[in-house]
């Protein structure tokens, strides 16, 4: 009748702080789903309520990887992954599984590759700095690379930028940074 099965997988990253699952649920699809250790319903004080926090803001966390991926969701970013769901309190993101194949042809440096592959995130002041291969994936559906992990990106509000209180910086932990290389070498069209 109803019965609904589901087929879970442990993606294993060694490189990610996050735990990945694809779900597969009969006539319903594929989906991805990433999970925190840092759960914030756990917390029995504000010290370890800080910590928490503290791990959510993170680079590559659930947290950073959902407002960013949001904010391109609703700004009808055409390379954003389809996220669906995120809970603060479980640590958790859901997303669709995105169809496809992986890009398999070397990238080109940091400027070429934001103008020429993913303008879109550019135009809304994300840049992409850990730009390998297994992060963006070209579309079944609408033949668009899509980035499946943005978990290093950079933002920089291009309505207010450096205006304090207006400007955040999100963590990134894989050792390039995108604005900094743009801003020493004073991209223009970026």
């Amino acid at each position: 009748q109803n019965v609904k099965t589901y087929q879970i997988t442990f993606l294993c990253n060694p490189f990610s702080s996050k735990m990945v699952f694809e779900i597969k649920i009969n006539r319903k699809g594929t989906y991805i789903l990433k999970e925190s250790p840092y759960q914030f319903l756990n917390t029995k004080n504000d010290r370890v309520r800080k910590e928490h926090e503290n791990m959510a803001i993170r680079a590559d966390s659930t947290y950073s990887n959902a407002i960013l991926e949001f904010y391109l969701k609703l700004n009808n970013c055409l390379h954003v992954s389809d996220i669906l769901y995120y809970n603060f309190n479980h640590e958790i993101v859901l997303y669709r599984a995105e169809q496809g194949r992986f890009i398999n042809e070397k990238l080109p440096n940091f400027h070429e590759f934001h103008k020429k592959f993913i303008p879109d995130l550019a135009r809304l002041g994300v840049y992409v700095n850990d730009i390998n291969n297994g992060n963006f994936m070209i579309s079944k559906k609408d033949g668009q690379i899509k980035v499946i992990d943005t978990g290093h990106a950079s933002f920089i509000n291009p309505l207010t930028p450096g205006v304090p209180g207006l400007t955040f910086t999100l963590g990134n932990l894989c050792g390039q940074d995108y604005i900094s290389e743009a801003g020493v070498l004073d991209l223009e069209d970026v």
